[in-house]
């Protein structure tokens, strides 16, 4: 409530309880002072005029306290509903990146096992292809500002993998740097992978203080 509607109601209400409380007093001095009447007429039509605007102006605000709080629950459903669709994304993210850091894992133990001799029973090719289409899908998708660079990172490391060891498969040979780059690989997916961890983390604290 405003100032002035505030003034205006304590004036008003203490007017009419002067006026009630004495009113047998009143009306003997109107009597008395008949050029005066239509002064209290006067006043009692200002005070009308008052008591009416206060009542009005309680309405107006009352109106907009309303229609802000309506626009206040409709953000907050907007936000609900935002959060709600990146976190779904984020939960793939979360797969398709862990997957992406297993095949990784698994072309670096491949690698060591050619390095030190060892016949190799399967390839990881099959791994690698399959991780590249599942980051790949996740790019055609939706995906939220603050993840795609990191799936874009897995997906590079990815790549490089695959074609490393279609390389290795022709060559059959392995050396440390081609190791230490493989991990290298594994080191960037996993950095991927635990950054989104930590944005999806954030997005589940945010909708948890929605409250919906």
């Amino acid at each position: 409530m405003s100032g002035l509607t505030l003034l205006l109601t304590w004036s008003g209400a203490g007017a009419f309880i002067a006026i009630v409380t004495h009113w047998a007093e009143v009306v003997c001095w109107t009597n008395k002072n008949a050029g005066l009447a239509g002064w209290v007429q006067a006043i009692g039509a200002i005070a009308a005029i008052a008591f009416a605007y206060v009542g009005i102006r309680k309405q107006i605000d009352h109106l907009e306290q309303a229609r802000l709080s309506d626009h206040a629950e409709r953000d907050r459903t907007r936000r609900a509903e935002r959060l709600d669709r990146d976190i779904d994304m984020g939960e793939a993210c979360v797969h398709v990146l862990s997957d992406a850091a297993v095949a990784l894992q698994y072309v670096v133990r491949k690698l060591e096992q050619a390095h030190r001799g060892e016949a190799l029973t399967d390839s990881p090719g099959e791994r690698l292809e399959a991780s590249a289409v599942a980051l790949q899908s996740m790019l055609d998708s939706a995906v939220p500002s603050r993840l795609l660079e990191w799936i874009l990172v897995a997906r590079r490391e990815v790549l490089y993998a695959r074609v490393a060891w279609r390389q290795i498969a022709r060559t059959a040979r392995v050396d440390e740097a081609r190791i230490r780059r493989a991990n290298a690989r594994v080191a960037a997916t996993r950095t991927a992978l635990t950054t989104v961890r930590s944005v999806l983390q954030d997005w589940k604290s945010e909708r948890t203080s929605i409250n919906l």
